[in-house]
């Protein structure tokens, strides 16, 4: 059996009402629901008025907030800060690049320096080379044979550092590096030629084949065939086996 008892408490029903409500435990439990709705309705302000921040502040405070509150997320505001300082971080470094030491430049340690007034302190140069060919390669000492099938490479190894030439002795040939340009070393050992290093072709040759490593403290011209003052100079001398 249901009643129209909506937002009537106990107080307010008769004794023959209370009475039902006390034998139909049905309409007793759909009373309390109906009373416990009117009294939420009771706590909403008066609308015969504009409703203003107050009023939605004070039915919070008295029936809780409307919704549960949300994690801050102010710290999203100093990203774009942490981005700009980041991309300055990164032109600084690239600028930078060209400020290192000319040795260490990709990788390179024969870099060319366009400094004609660059001054070394050379102190001991050495000059080994090694043979390649298809199969594989093999180190050259002094006085060996190197095969007509196979090619020369060469490395200069510099204690203190200086401006180095590696040329022919036989012939007066400049083989690195190339005129106008400087080769110029530190404490280490570096393999000579372009792009790193390169191998050398002497099969056409019939004579023994001496090299000449020099490292001077300035720039020199050509390849002398003796040993200009300020230079130190280191020889290795090969034969084709024919």
């Amino acid at each position: 059996m249901q009643q129209n008892w909506l937002g009537l408490r106990p107080d307010d029903l008769g004794e023959q009402e209370r009475t039902q409500l006390e034998r139909d435990l049905q309409l007793s439990a759909v009373h309390r629901a109906e009373l416990n709705f009117g009294q939420h309705l009771e706590q909403l302000p008066y609308l015969g008025r504009v409703i203003v921040l107050d009023d939605i502040r004070t039915y919070a405070e008295r029936m809780g907030p409307f919704s549960s509150g949300k994690k801050s997320l102010t710290w999203l505001y100093g990203l774009p800060l942490v981005l700009v300082v980041f991309g300055m971080l990164m032109v600084l470094a690239l600028s930078n690049e060209s400020g290192q030491d000319p040795m260490s430049l990709n990788a390179e340690p024969q870099a060319l320096l366009p400094q004609l007034d660059l001054l070394g302190e050379p102190e001991a140069v050495s000059i080994t080379a090694w043979a390649s060919q298809q199969t594989g390669e093999r180190p050259l000492l002094g006085g060996e044979d190197l095969q007509v099938n196979e090619r020369l490479g060469v490395q200069v190894s510099m204690k203190g550092s200086g401006h180095v030439i590696v040329g022919d002795l036989g012939t007066g040939e400049r083989l690195f590096p190339a005129e106008q340009e400087l080769f110029f070393l530190e404490d280490g050992a570096y393999k000579v030629g372009r792009d790193n290093f390169e191998f050398f072709d002497f099969s056409s040759r019939i004579e023994p084949v001496q090299l000449r490593a020099l490292s001077c403290d300035k720039p020199v011209v050509g390849f002398p065939q003796a040993v200009p003052q300020g230079c130190l100079a280191a020889d290795f001398e090969f034969q084709i086996a024919r």
